[in-house]
């Protein structure tokens, strides 16, 4: 069961899409363990699209329409449904295989660390995924900056 839960100003900045790419990775990992949170969210993204119904008409072109369909039909097929996939976790989709396949790097004690960082170009936050043993413990270290934890398995203990 989920303890830690995102603040209310980062589940509303994700459902506005306002976020920089690692800090929404971190609430989507979050989102798929948590249907608390995936409620809360919903109800930012019904009270946001209330909130676009609002906002006052805009005309556009009259050509637009057939402009939009021209690009749709110039679209090759897509391929023809295939067979259900397993569902993949957003981080295995980044990274593009399996977690424990990654070079890992070995850090202090318990902990193996990998710097994803390069999968973020032109982000300026530093992501570093870290993996501890079971029932190890994180070395004693300070925060410098904001730190977002996301707990894939096991827990905090």
């Amino acid at each position: 069961m989920t303890r830690h839960h995102p603040d209310s100003l980062s589940l509303m900045e994700y459902s506005a899409g306002n976020l920089s790419e690692p800090h929404a990775l971190c609430i989507k990992l979050h989102l798929d363990k948590c249907s608390h949170c995936r409620s809360r969210v919903d109800t930012l993204d019904s009270l946001g699209a209330v909130m676009m119904e609002q906002q006052p008409k805009v005309t556009v072109s009259e050509s637009m329409f057939d402009s939009i369909l021209s690009r749709i039909d110039s679209e090759p097929a897509g391929e023809p449904a295939s067979p259900a996939i397993p569902r993949v976790s957003a981080l295995q989709k980044l990274l593009g295989e399996d977690l424990n396949s990654l070079p890992w790097k070995r850090q202090l004690g318990d902990v193996s660390v990998l710097d994803i960082t390069d999968r973020f170009p032109g982000q300026k936050e530093q992501v570093v995924l870290q993996k501890l043993a079971a029932g190890g413990k994180a070395p004693a270290h300070t925060h410098r900056g904001e730190e977002t934890t996301i707990v894939l398995q096991g827990a905090f203990a």
